[in-house]
């Protein structure tokens, strides 16, 4: 009752900003603003995981159920609503500040202005990077077989590659500038090739075990399309029939990646569908987070909290780990991991000494890792400035194309975790490395 009831209250929290005036945003054409966004985030990724924790309370991971550190199941959930609440409330807060509108009147100003081979050439350019560095970082671990047949280590497999991956991402520049370049002419032949370049962005992400890139790629075709091409106003009935496809991904994923699934499922795809069928929770199970934030609120206290040392592996960071002996590990996440096995450990650890793969810790764990309840209050409050002065960036940038890529990385994919700040950072520069070789640059405001 303990666990239905933190769901319930947590459900209709983050239902107050989606309902808040949504008529009237339908009609004014901004359905999708940041704090919408956020609570819709919220909703999804936490709520259904508690209902279904609330009747069965085996679907919490065994290494958070039976951590020395777990005392009650029901008492560590009740504490984590509280401070899931407080974090929630703190990041509307941070999305309300008034300084988000100054902020980003001092932004350069980039692809506000260009023509159309502009952006046919950019496009061009940006799926021959992304493809190119594909098939190098293929060519380099011994080819796509083997790493669709070792997907549970792909984080130990990436490691030293991280700056050949980012350039993946080049293919989301790709699809939304032909996205966006519907604004000036609508065609068939445009629709087939987002479809096209669509499928082959999942397939190489997909290749790699990771989902939520897949997430992120229908985040950025609704918010290209509703602020670079036309303002959407209702919800279309094929949304339905992407969202039951994007269900079956989900479920399916998990299981492929799973030590010999790979080649097992490639001798009995029947199995597979089957398998999805029976497996449905996965779709909430592994897609949530609360599991990491449940072993964090039960290991850590006040007297064992980092203080703020684990932002020092940052500094190392830019560095490749073939330069730099027992490199502490950029991915924070994979100290979490290690905690969960049962061992105590602390920042900066070497990464060979580390369990192998990652609990992401996202703002809420990190903060409350680092400085408590404090530093979840303040870097969520932090997390929902930096939204929102995106957000306005975007808005004050004339919805250009590069101030929605931008916005879009942002709003999905930052957390003031080691893992998120390198990846949104290498984005954001990758981004805007590019948009500086084929459109101008304004150093100027827009307002002068």
């Amino acid at each position: 009752m303990v666990i239905f009831s933190v769901a319930f209250i947590l459900m209709a929290i983050f239902l107050v900003p989606i309902l808040s005036s949504l008529k009237d945003d339908l009609k004014k054409g901004d359905f999708l603003k940041p704090s919408r966004l956020v609570a819709s985030m919220h909703l999804v990724s936490i709520v259904p995981y508690l209902f279904i924790v609330a009747f069965d309370n085996d679907i919490v991971s065994p290494l958070v159920r039976n951590h020395k550190s777990m005392v009650n199941l029901d008492s560590t959930i009740a504490y984590y609503g509280l401070i899931q609440t407080l974090a929630f409330i703190s990041i509307l807060l941070g999305l309300n500040s008034g300084v988000t509108k100054r902020i980003p009147r001092f932004f350069p100003y980039i692809g506000i202005t260009y023509t159309r081979k502009q952006l046919r050439v950019s496009f061009v350019m940006a799926v021959l990077i992304g493809l190119g560095a594909f098939f190098l970082f293929l060519s380099k671990i011994g080819g796509l077989n083997y790493l669709l047949n070792n997907l549970e280590y792909r984080t130990f497999i990436i490691a030293g590659n991280n700056y050949l991956t980012s350039l993946f991402s080049c293919l989301f520049i790709a699809l939304a500038i032909l996205i966006y370049s519907l604004r000036e002419k609508k065609s068939i032949t445009k629709i087939l090739l987002v479809i096209t370049l669509s499928i082959v962005i999942i397939l190489v992400f997909s290749s790699m075990g990771g989902r939520t890139s897949t997430v992120y790629l229908m985040l950025l075709i609704v918010l290209v399309f509703h602020y670079g091409v036309k303002r959407i106003r209702k919800i279309p009935l094929r949304a339905v029939f992407i969202v039951l496809l994007m269900v079956i991904y989900f479920i399916a994923i998990p299981l492929i990646r799973t030590p010999g699934s790979f080649e097992y499922y490639s001798n009995n795809i029947n199995q597979l569908g089957k398998d999805v069928r029976e497996n449905f929770e996965i779709i909430f199970t592994q897609t949530s987070y609360v599991d990491h934030y449940l072993l964090i609120v039960n290991y850590f206290d006040i007297d064992n909290i980092w203080l703020g040392s684990s932002y020092v592996d940052l500094l190392t960071a830019p560095i490749p780990s073939t330069l730099i002996p027992n490199k502490a590990p950029v991915d924070d996440g994979v100290y979490l991991r290690t905690i969960a096995e049962g061992r105590d450990v602390r920042p900066s650890m070497p990464y060979e000494e580390l369990f192998k793969s990652s609990w992401p810790p996202e703002t809420l764990g990190i903060m409350y890792m680092n400085f408590w309840i404090p530093g979840v209050i303040i870097g969520m409050y932090l997390l929902g400035i930096i939204y929102k002065v995106f957000y306005n960036y975007m808005v004050f940038s004339k919805y250009s194309i590069f101030s929605i890529l931008i916005y879009s990385n942002v709003i999905y994919s930052f957390h003031l975790s080691n893992l998120r700040i390198v990846q949104t950072l290498t984005e954001i520069t990758l981004i805007i490395i590019f948009f500086i070789m084929f459109f101008r640059i304004r150093l100027d405001s827009i307002y002068k």
